[in-house]
């Protein structure tokens, strides 16, 4: 009995810990690579913008009112939706 609980123990931490781990870099690797000119991203620093240059190692951003940034592609986070590109209204 004892020898059977350790190893469900350390299969038990891998299903629930390192395998979603594993998924979440598979997905930023695959949202990275995908990058291109055009589309809404918000960057891990809170930078909403849009992609206007796509280098090998970094993107230019157009944040707005002619403010252009360059960040690193590992530091993109998301892609926003392309119905929400434009000004936001606030009430």
């Amino acid at each position: 009995m004892g020898y059977l609980f350790f190893p469900l123990i350390i299969g038990a931490m891998w299903f629930f810990m390192i395998r979603p781990q594993q998924q979440r870099l598979r997905n930023q690797r695959a949202l990275v690579l995908s990058l291109e000119a055009g589309q809404e991203v918000i960057t891990v620093g809170g930078l909403i913008g849009v992609i206007t240059v796509v280098h090998d190692r970094e993107v230019t951003l157009d944040l707005g009112n002619g403010i252009e940034v360059r960040v690193v592609r590992s530091a993109v986070s998301a892609r926003l939706p392309s119905e929400n590109v434009g000004p936001v209204e606030e009430n």
